[in-house]
């Protein structure tokens, strides 16, 4: 039976250019991974010999083990094969284990593909009045209070030692977890994927002169209320 679809409303872009995300689970999710529907097919078009010679349960090679497939999870495998291979328009797909997550600009694409599955699925995307907004506004975040301009997200370089003592000097300025400053204190310098936040440009461009090449990204923090104005 098809799981009623959940929504929910996102406040920024996906991958700086995305503005709608389908979610579906599925077991044969990872042979779509970088789009390579040569190999798909092969491993549909044995399923589906399988399955028209009445070998019960599915099932599936990956690496040394054999792993059952469910039927409904190889049809909606078919299907999403049928639908991607025909659409022209620009997407990206990324696999997570056994999640598929389906970004385009396009939602109308997206619920049709929906609408032929029935796996659990999400669909996100901004709210109709933040659409035009986010969707000429990169590398922004909307958000409900304006307490803070910037959020800085760290990548895989190892940060300086100055770092914590800086965050520590600065907390009036700067928005950073205990756990963050402690893992510092331990001289953890990997912090790949946390993140931080900053008051103002001013306080951003010294802690960019303190942070040096470990980071990531910079979103700027947009007010909700202030939008429109």
């Amino acid at each position: 039976m098809k799981k009623k679809l959940l929504q929910h409303d996102t406040n920024k872009l996906f991958y700086n250019k995305y503005l709608y995300c389908l979610t579906v689970y599925n077991q044969l999710g990872p042979i779509f991974r970088n789009k390579n529907f040569m190999f798909a097919s092969t491993v549909l078009d044995q399923l589906q010999t399988d399955l028209d010679n009445g070998i019960l349960p599915l099932t599936r090679w990956q690496g040394r083990y054999q792993s059952p497939i469910d039927i409904a999870h190889f049809i909606d495998a078919r299907t999403i094969y049928n639908v991607l291979t025909r659409y022209k328009d620009v997407y990206l797909i990324r696999c997570e284990s056994n999640t598929l997550n389906f970004y385009c600009n396009d939602d109308a694409f997206l619920r049709r593909l929906s609408n032929k599955l029935r796996s659990v699925q999400t669909f996100a995307g901004p709210a109709k009045e933040h659409i035009e907004f986010i969707r000429n506004n990169t590398n922004t975040i909307i958000v409900k209070d304006n307490t803070y301009q910037y959020k800085v997200t760290f990548n895989s370089n190892w940060v300086p030692d100055t770092l914590g003592p800086w965050l520590k000097a600065n907390r009036d300025k700067v928005k950073v977890s205990d756990m963050l400053l402690d893992d510092l204190d331990q001289d953890l310098k990997y912090m790949n994927g946390r993140y931080i936040f900053m008051t103002t440009e001013k306080v951003l461009m010294l802690f960019k002169i303190i942070a040096g090449n470990c980071i990531q990204r910079i979103d700027k923090l947009v007010c909700d209320a202030d939008i429109d104005k």
